[in-house]
């Protein structure tokens, strides 16, 4: 079982400068077995993004920079600095008109399996005034169609992500520093999106997830 909580809070400074203030928290409830084991995990995760957005005069480059510190593992029944991340996003965007842009950057983090490097390349494209794509590859995609303008728009989606969580066993004689899930996903869905108010949209997307796998290592 997955829970989340994604909240964007941007502070515009000026016309060129917006400071990106977010927080992202996920609860995972799993099961692992085999090979004579078997435990249950309530594991948990909180991640605090905070950076700049800035444009150029010419209005032709946008950069985004984001520092993100994490905690993951079993937060609720205690925190250790064993379960912190540190993490960083760039990403440029070159403007070419407000109809078509290309984005490109990386992506880090320093996960409990390892340093974790993606890159980044998305195209932003308004085909025409009904049909949209949008996103960065290869973390998140949409095509997206206006049935009702400004009102009614149904679409397709990709994402993908994976992360980690550190384990304590408590079994007094391991080192629980190696020890973690690894749990990685790609999702593929449709979705539908009504336009209440300006900026009020009520949204509903289903779809299957492939290769979803919480899986615990240790060494």
């Amino acid at each position: 079982n997955n829970y989340f909580l994604n909240i964007t809070l941007p502070v515009k400074i000026d016309s060129q400068n917006t400071v990106i203030v977010r927080f992202y928290g996920e609860n995972l409830q799993s099961t692992t077995g085999g090979q004579n084991i078997n435990l249950s995990f309530n594991l948990n995760s909180a991640l605090l993004p905070v950076g700049l957005q800035h444009e150029t005069k010419s209005k032709k480059w946008r950069y985004l920079g984001l520092l993100m510190p994490k905690l993951s593992g079993h937060l609720k029944e205690e925190t250790s600095v064993q379960d912190f991340q540190m993490g960083a996003y760039g990403l440029a965007t070159y403007i070419k008109s407000d109809k078509f842009k290309i984005k490109f950057g990386l992506f880090y983090n320093r996960e409990f399996f390892g340093n974790l490097f993606v890159p980044l390349f998305g195209i932003d494209w308004r085909v025409n005034d009904r049909f949209q794509m949008y996103g960065v590859l290869p973390s998140n995609y949409r095509l997206e169609y206006a049935l009702l303008k400004k009102q009614l728009y149904v679409g397709l989606a990709m994402k993908w992500f994976t992360r980690s969580y550190h384990i304590n066993l408590h079994n007094g004689s391991a080192d629980s520093s190696n020890v973690y899930v690894r749990n990685q996903e790609l999702q593929a869905k449709a979705f539908v999106e009504m336009y209440i108010a300006k900026r009020l949209v009520l949204f509903s997307e289903f779809g299957r997830t492939f290769n979803y796998s919480p899986s615990l290592y240790w060494s």
